[in-house]
């Protein structure tokens, strides 16, 4: 009698020195992971780097490998479906900050790389300056070709010879730019851009329109208009909360108040005595919240997702106002975060550490876990709030701390101080008065990103010292 398969199959192997009939060794076959080991499994790769050799050995393994074109249909549906889709995003964006791949630069620049190395891009070490010039040129022209002109305005390009082709031409040409040493950005912006017939094109050829002077004139009003629409600085906000958005707020309520129904009165019952609007109580979830107030961002916009499994309220992102290097800021569970509804923000700030909310009375911390309040009465801390994070607005809970005056001197201040953030204490250790210190503390404040250390800062002084 011959050998028996050991995995209990009753089986007879061909070769006595085997143990298993082939295939029959798969102890996990037909088993599958939990959701929780799947979690760590993912989260042991992420970020892991494979050495070259591994890399060249797993991509020769599969190298020549063809797959049916059955296989090849069940990949491509499954790429193709929202759910895979959705995932990919999330991924992309907790991973490199941004939604698609082809945006990151660690990605362009791997890209660039492998390119380099098969031989279909040429290296940047192997172009001459005018080229490079050129390319960087191209880049920034494309993006003001999408600014600047509609999905109709393009039907109109097409190649020379055509009745009706048109051609994207820099006023101030490219060659001109490359020899005045001009920033790439500058000849591809908007303002240097137009679109002409191609007979036009072809004969400006590489001659200018405008001058250097003009160029630069008509790019500061360009820069001008980005940063008004932007509207980045705390000032330029105020000034537009007390003019447009004060303005645009009256045309609101006066359109609401035209499109309003008229009420029918009795016929012969008294005039009501109306009675004061009775103020808004309870609480708001932080996603509700922002999405009303979005005017009062200083330094970030909310950016729309719609992704059909994420839930809404599940995330807030926001890019950041910056005109180069703007940064992608994620916010988990926002609408797990509660705010008092009869707040209303003068300024809303965000960080990478967290939102900081401002209004003439009150001071909102908004961190991971929870949202610390901060109550002053003329310029003085009265009392601090923590409201903790729940699932709805009736399990909130709030600790209430308040004040306790004390009549401290300025060392007893300073030390303090030096006790709880040496970095500022470098900025007041020099002043001799209370009010001056707290004028330091406060500009040092404004300075300060790092949500934690404002919320120490004060909790820790201006509240214990009541200062």
């Amino acid at each position: 009698m011959n050998k028996l398969c050991e995995c209990g199959c009753g089986k007879e192997v061909i070769n006595e020195k085997n143990r298993f009939v082939n295939g029959h060794n798969k102890p996990y076959s037909g088993k599958h992971h939990t959701e929780n080991s799947k979690k760590l499994i993912s989260d042991k790769t992420i970020g892991r780097k494979f050495s070259e050799e591994s890399i060249k050995k797993s991509a020769d393994s599969k190298r020549g490998k063809k797959h049916s074109n059955e296989h090849k249909l069940k990949i491509s549906l499954s790429l193709k479906s929202e759910e895979c889709k959705d995932k990919c995003r999330l991924i992309y964006l907790k991973k490199y900050g941004v939604c698609n791949l082809s945006q990151s630069n660690i990605i362009k620049k791997k890209i660039r790389k492998t390119r380099e190395k098969n031989g279909s891009w040429v290296p940047y070490n192997n172009r001459s300056c005018l080229e490079i010039y050129r390319l960087k040129v191209c880049y920034f022209t494309n993006i003001s070709i999408k600014n600047k002109y509609s999905v109709e305005e393009l039907t109109k390009r097409g190649p020379s010879g055509t009745v009706t082709g048109h051609h994207i031409d820099h006023k101030f040409s490219v060659m001109e730019g490359f020899k005045n040493n001009i920033l790439p950005s500058i000849i591809g912006s908007q303002s240097n851009i137009e679109l002409i017939p191609w007979f036009e094109n072809d004969q400006k050829n590489s001659k200018c329109s405008i001058t250097k002077e003009e160029l630069f004139r008509l790019y500061n009003l360009e820069v001008s208009k980005t940063k008004r629409k932007c509207m980045t600085q705390e000032a330029n906000l105020n000034e537009l909360l007390n003019t447009e958005a004060v303005t645009d707020a009256t045309a609101d309520m006066a359109l609401a108040k035209n499109k309003a129904p008229a009420a029918t009165p009795a016929p012969v019952a008294p005039t009501p005595v109306v009675a004061p609007a009775a103020p808004l109580t309870g609480y708001v979830n932080l996603f509700d919240y922002i999405t009303q107030h979005r005017a009062k961002l200083t330094n970030a916009a909310i950016i729309t997702m719609n992704f059909s499994r994420v839930p809404q309220g599940k995330y807030l992102v926001f890019c950041t106002s910056a005109e180069e290097d703007a940064e992608l800021i994620l916010f988990d569970r926002p609408n797990t975060l509660w705010i008092e509804r009869s707040a209303v923000p003068d300024s809303i700030k965000v960080e990478s550490s967290g939102i900081i909310i401002k209004n003439a009375n009150t001071r909102y911390y908004v961190g991971k876990n929870n949202v610390s309040k901060v109550e002053l009465n003329n310029a003085h801390v009265t009392r601090m709030a923590t409201i903790s994070r729940s699932k709805d607005a009736d399990s909130v809970k709030v600790v209430n701390v308040d004040t306790t005056v004390q009549n401290v001197d300025v060392d007893t201040i300073k030390l303090h101080v030096k006790k709880i953030s040496p970095r500022l204490y470098n900025a007041v250790k020099d002043m001799t008065t209370k009010d001056q210190i707290r004028g330091g503390i406060e500009e040092f404040m404004t300075k300060v990103k790092d949500l934690n250390h404002l919320i120490k800062i004060e909790q820790e002084l201006l509240l214990a010292l009541s200062m």
